[in-house]
């Protein structure tokens, strides 16, 4: 019924202001998900691909090194700056995002894979720390019976950033080549991690 209000652990808002306040969440964090979860596709999806077809690496080792390195270096920045206020996470992730694209385009151009490992690790620092930093900074916003249908759509959003141009990237490397494609993917990452950092600059004005 309209204005009916949810009750449950002291919450009293309409259920029209949750709705409102759960749309308000997912966009406010919708440019640094997309970011974070874009670039995690980018690397997972054509990152093999990278290795062996532009890098020379035909060893299965190498890879698979650089989603390890994505992927670990990532958890372990995330636990070891958990403590840092929510705002500077995700600033230092985003920033970390776009610098670790950036190189790995510059590794691809100059051919060079252990610049392109290192290059994982400096993004893999971005991809954990800022999504982490989303979620630090909406839990407290959030009242605690909301909170599973925030970070629902959240999720949805992140996996939507994670698989769809990873499939449309995949589509297009028949048509204008792998190392077009990282090109151009990587270009719309750094664009969308430095749009999530301007954001959250201003935004702490």
């Amino acid at each position: 019924m309209p204005g009916r209000e949810d009750k449950r652990e002291g919450t009293s808002l309409p259920v029209a202001d949750q709705v409102i306040l759960r749309r308000q969440a997912a966009a406010g964090a919708a440019d640094r998900v997309i970011a974070g979860w874009a670039t995690g596709g980018l690397f997972l999806s054509l990152g093999a691909n990278i290795v062996r077809g532009e890098l020379g690496g035909e060893a299965h080792v190498w890879q698979g090194l650089g989603v390890v390195l994505l992927a670990g270096v990532g958890a372990v920045t995330a636990f070891v700056l958990r403590k840092i206020a929510a705002r500077s996470m995700v600033l230092f992730g985003t920033s970390a995002l776009a610098v670790g694209t950036l190189l790995s385009l510059i590794a691809l151009g100059v051919e060079s894979l252990p610049f392109y490992l290192v290059a994982a690790a400096v993004t893999g620092m971005g991809f954990g720390t800022a999504f982490s930093g989303v979620v630090g900074s909406l839990a407290p916003r959030i009242p605690a019976t909301q909170r599973a249908d925030t970070f629902a759509v959240i999720y949805l959003l992140a996996y939507l950033a994670f698989g769809v141009p990873a499939v449309v990237a995949g589509a297009l490397v028949g048509v204008v080549g792998l190392e077009a494609v990282c090109v151009g993917y990587g270009v719309v990452v750094i664009a969308l991690a430095g749009v999530a950092f301007g954001l959250r600059v201003r935004a702490g004005r």
